[in-house]
C-alpha cells in the first residue's frame, strides 16, 4: 500500500522497474523458444516435401547418363556403354529372336537353310530392326530429362520456399526482440527517473514548507 511518504522515496518506482524487465526477459525467452519451434517445424515439413524431388530426381539420373552416351555427349565410354544398353535390351533381343526364327523357317520352306541368301536375309533383318530399335530406344530415354527437370524444378521450389519461411521467422524473432529491449530500456529508464523524481518531490515540499514558513512569520 503506498503512503505518502512514497512520494520521497525511489524504491517503489525501482522496484515496478525492475518487476517489469523481469518480466520482459522471461517473455523474450518464450519468444526465443517459440520461435525456434517454428523453424524446428519448418525444417521437418520442408525436408517431407523435399523427400519425393530429391528421390525422384536420383531415380533419373540413370536414364539421363544413358540418354547421353546414345548422343555420344560423354565420349568412347559412353558409346560403348549405349551400345551395349541397347544390345541387351529385352525388348530388342526378343525382337532380334523372334524375326531370326522366322526368316530361318521361311529358308527352310523353301529348301534355303544354309543358302547365301539366308545369310543375307538375316542381315538385312538385323540391320533394319536395329536402326528402328535405335530411335525407339532413344525416345524412351527422352522422357527422362523432362523429369529430371521437374525434380529439380521441384527442389528449387522447396529450398526457396523453405528459405523464405526462415527469414520470415527470424525476422520475426528479431523484431519482437527489438520490442521486447525496446521496453526494457524504458522500464530501466522510469526506474532511473525514480529517484530524480523523488528528490524533486522532496525539494518541492521543502520549498513549499519554506514558503509557508514565511508568509507565517510575515503575518506576524
Amino acid at each position: 500500500m503506498a503512503s505518502l511518504f512514497d512520494a520521497f522515496s525511489a524504491a517503489p518506482g525501482e522496484k515496478a522497474a525492475a518487476d517489469q524487465v523481469a518480466a520482459i526477459q522471461q517473455g523474450k525467452g518464450d519468444i526465443n523458444k517459440t520461435f525456434g519451434q517454428g523453424r524446428g517445424a519448418l525444417t521437418t515439413d520442408y525436408a517431407a516435401a523435399l523427400d519425393p524431388f530429391t528421390r525422384n530426381y536420383a531415380a533419373t539420373g540413370a536414364g539421363q547418363t544413358a540418354y547421353g552416351n546414345a548422343m555420344g555427349a560423354n565420349g568412347p565410354e559412353g558409346n560403348a556403354a549405349a551400345l551395349a544398353a541397347f544390345l541387351n535390351n529385352p525388348g530388342y533381343q526378343f525382337q532380334l529372336g523372334q524375326g531370326m526364327d522366322a526368316v530361318l523357317a521361311n529358308a527352310a520352306r523353301m529348301g534355303q537353310l544354309n543358302s547365301g541368301n539366308t545369310d543375307i536375309d538375316l542381315t538385312k533383318f538385323a540391320q533394319g530392326l536395329a536402326g528402328t530399335s535405335w530411335d525407339n530406344y532413344v525416345k524412351n530415354l527422352q522422357p527422362y530429362l523432362g523429369a529430371a527437370g521437374n525434380a529439380a524444378s521441384g527442389i528449387a521450389g522447396v529450398n526457396t520456399g523453405l528459405g523464405n519461411a526462415m527469414n520470415a521467422n527470424y525476422t520475426g524473432q528479431g523484431q519482437a526482440l527489438y520490442g521486447a529491449d525496446t521496453s526494457i530500456g524504458k522500464a530501466q529508464a522510469a526506474g532511473d527517473m525514480a529517484g530524480y523524481n523523488a528528490s524533486a518531490n522532496a525539494i518541492g515540499a521543502g520549498l513549499g514548507i519554506a514558503s509557508d514558513a514565511a508568509k507565517i512569520a510575515g503575518g506576524r
